[in-house]
């Protein structure tokens, strides 16, 4: 099959979740099936990235994104309209016309992201290709949890608002598609109220497993790792809080505990971040180093939406991962077996203190962990799930369309 895929942002470097999975499953694709990125430029340097794609095999193409003044009137023609005007954000008319001038040259069209500019744009033009959408999470309980956390008021009110627009695309507009593919079982039944149980697919983040669990470092004190994209609200409000309320406990028990700190952030906001004990870094090439270092991984999230490829990747590296419920959601990982679990900072410390000073438990989780991941979050997997419906559709549609 020819698939074009089409995601918001440019899945190269893979130095996010969302860029990991689309470049993960992609590839797998492209072992059998001739794939093409339709990509937006907007940011310095996606040329390169592209040219990083091409260099891998993928066809690509490229259009401008939208400018300021574009945006601008798309975010108010959204609002206008009840869609969520942060899709006006990423659009690119350009690529839009760019897709549609050769919709006949696919057999599937794969959009990314429910914020993908006007996506109905799409799906009402006359085409014998599957059109699918994928959902890295369900933006309109995203954005609602995000406004929940967010203090200030204007901001707030942004987060709602995108929240209803979400929603209403959710209820009216997925219908559109042939198939919407979501992480996890738990989403796929929230969009079961509006949408046939066929249109809708489960396949779920995965983690590489080619590399062996780490050995278990033996640090008299307890190394945390926190891992996370910092431009994305609900990982920097994750690591404040962790910084303020979760590891001065920890520290109160061990004065030379450390946490390390690892994720792109924005330079225009200060997280305040700076404190005694934690080393905090940026972009880097390999987080090996920092897993070695780390006995124990946390995800304190109390917003955002999906499944979290940095608990399944400490679950893979042999990290024990201490979780909120909310950032442990679909995963089907079960508290004191695979992880820990608490939604408290008094919790979510004593979980770390807990499992350090216990070996023999620390040691049954990593085992069970690694077990769990190898048996349902495998690449592969899921790549093969992905091209069973497709390929199931296109032969529907090629029978219907003779």
């Amino acid at each position: 099959m020819r698939i074009l895929i089409a995601p918001t942002w440019i899945p190269y470097p893979p130095v996010s979740g969302g860029a990991i999975r689309s470049l993960e499953i992609a590839r797998r694709l492209a072992q059998k099936h001739q794939v093409t990125f339709a990509l937006a430029l907007r940011r310095e340097g996606d040329s390169d990235s592209c040219e990083a794609l091409r260099k891998e095999g993928f066809a690509i193409i490229a259009m401008p994104g939208d400018g300021w003044f574009r945006k601008g009137g798309e975010i108010l023609y959204a609002a206008a309209r009840g869609r969520a005007p942060a899709t006006g954000l990423f659009g690119s008319r350009a690529l839009e016309r760019e897709i549609v001038r050769n919709l006949g040259s696919f057999d599937v069209i794969q959009i990314e992201h429910q914020d993908f500019g006007r996506v109905p744009y799409f799906v009402h033009q006359d085409s014998r290709a599957v059109f699918s959408i994928i959902l890295h999470n369900l933006e309109s309980e995203s954005c609602e949890r995000i406004a929940r956390i967010e203090n200030r008021w204007l901001w707030r009110l942004w987060w709602r608002i995108n929240s209803r627009g979400f929603a209403r695309f959710e209820r009216r507009e997925l219908a559109a598609y042939d198939l919407t593919i979501v992480t996890s079982e738990r989403e796929c039944d929230l969009l079961g109220r509006h949408l046939l149980p066929e249109r809708i697919a489960v396949v779920p983040n995965c983690t590489d497993l080619s590399v062996p669990p780490l050995e278990e470092p033996h640090n008299p004190a307890p190394v945390i790792l926190f891992v996370g994209q910092m431009k994305y609200p609900p990982n920097a409000d994750a690591a404040r809080w962790l910084v303020k309320e979760i590891f001065p406990k920890i520290r109160t028990a061990y004065p030379a505990a450390r946490l390390l700190l690892v994720g792109r952030r924005d330079p225009r906001t200060a997280l305040g971040l700076e404190a005694e004990g934690i080393v905090d870094e940026s972009v880097v090439p390999d987080l090996t180093p920092y897993y070695r270092q780390a006995g124990v991984v946390i995800a304190p999230l109390r917003a955002g939406g999906g499944t979290r490829l940095k608990i399944l990747e400490g679950m893979a590296r042999g990290r024990v991962v201490v979780s909120t419920s909310l950032g442990a959601e679909g995963l089907g990982a079960v508290d004191g077996r695979h992880l820990l679990i608490a939604d408290t900072p008094e919790g979510l410390a004593g979980a770390v203190l807990a499992v350090f000073r216990d070996p023999a438990r620390r040691a049954s989780i990593r085992r069970e962990a690694r077990a769990l991941v190898e048996s349902r979050f495998n690449w592969d997997n899921a790549a093969r799930t992905l091209l069973d419906r497709y390929a199931d559709l296109h032969r529907s549609r090629q029978s219907r369309c003779g």
